[in-house]
């Protein structure tokens, strides 16, 4: 929950002195400041060379001086409220608030460095961030997310006004959600080994899309022969390949059966997770020993002895029938010098 969320992490002045910084430099484009005034270099050499105390103190007089200007400004002796490039620019009250803001945030920061020791600030994490920014956010495996986690996430969700309320900080207002968040999840079916079904309060509020995994013949052989690389062009190997993915599948529900006496679950990860080992080990072996080894390690070990007889003659079939094994000291000392 710390890195989707964010929580309380120890933090050194390199770190706290960027944030204001690149704090600054947005506000300083909004006010119009030059890259190559005195007051943006003095910043940059101070900052350049970790004068953190110096680099603050200095910070503070400058944001001070730009609320100065900001007040006159309001009053009616300094500028427009346009600039040169005709772009409007923000209001006053708006750009004093801003000013007021990272102020505080400077002057906090330098206090903390001052009074030494080890500090610990409290860091958003990588959801937060997209909440505030309007960035897409995708949850992998949600349903394997602990409850608090999800329970958490479901204010973010209740229509265009959601929200999310970091107590951890002591917020007691939400953070609203931009415009432009969006969020996507996927997961598993929850038939699956080790999966669960998400809580209807958190799925409810979802538009779901289900993805099938059996795919026509077409779509099969254009997964392999894209994965198999110039091996692609051999047609035969790629219609066997084809061709046992999908007679594994078949036997997977009709007969077929792993060392626990249950059904054995073949998806398409099974078969990208064979062929990426064949193309991996095909220097240690010879191509035709890395198919047979990837096919048996994804479709055939997990199998009980009576199932493994089924299985094994149509590996042989993509594969060969003339594999021969290895001594393992030989296998492993071909594996090494691979990896050399």
């Amino acid at each position: 929950i710390v890195d989707l969320l964010g929580g309380f992490k120890p933090i050194d002045p390199k770190l706290m002195c960027t944030m204001v910084y690149n704090e600054f430099n947005e506000l300083a484009r909004d006010l119009k400041i030059k890259d190559d005034s005195k007051i943006m270099k003095w910043l940059q050499d101070n900052f350049r060379a970790k004068k953190w105390h110096t680099f603050l103190t200095g910070l503070l007089d400058i944001i001070k001086g730009i609320e100065g200007r900001i007040t006159e400004r309001m009053e009616g002796k300094i500028g427009e409220a346009r600039s040169r490039s005709g772009r409007k620019r923000k209001k006053p009250e708006e750009e004093l608030k801003n000013c007021a803001c990272l102020r505080t945030k400077v002057n906090k920061i330098r206090q903390q460095i001052h009074s030494g020791g080890m500090v610990f600030t409290f860091v958003e994490g990588a959801f937060v961030t997209a909440l505030r920014e309007g960035h897409w956010v995708l949850l992998d495996e949600v349903n394997l997310a602990p409850p608090e986690i999800l329970g958490r996430l479901i204010g973010v969700l209740e229509g265009v006004r959601g929200s999310l309320c970091l107590a951890e900080r002591g917020d007691v207002m939400g953070i609203p959600k931009h415009l432009n968040f969006r969020l996507f999840a996927c997961m598993n079916p929850a038939t699956d080994a080790g999966k669960r079904d998400l809580p209807f309060s958190f799925r409810s509020r979802f538009t779901e899309y289900a993805v099938d995994d059996d795919i026509c013949d077409d779509d099969l052989e254009i997964f392999v022969r894209r994965f198999l690389g110039g091996r692609g062009s051999d047609s035969k190997l790629v219609a066997n390949i084809v061709w046992f993915y999908k007679e594994a599948k078949r036997l997977s529900e009709e007969s077929l059966q792993d060392g626990a006496n249950q059904k054995p679950q073949y998806s398409l990860r099974s078969l990208y997770r064979a062929l990426e080992y064949a193309i991996k080990a095909e220097a240690i072996g010879g191509f035709q020993k890395a198919l047979y080894d990837g096919f048996s390690m994804f479709f055939l070990s997990l199998l009980d002895a009576s199932s493994a007889k089924i299985v094994e003659p149509i590996i042989k079939r993509i594969s060969g029938e003339n594999i021969r094994s290895q001594p393992l000291q030989r296998y492993l000392g071909e594996l090494k010098g691979s990896s050399d």
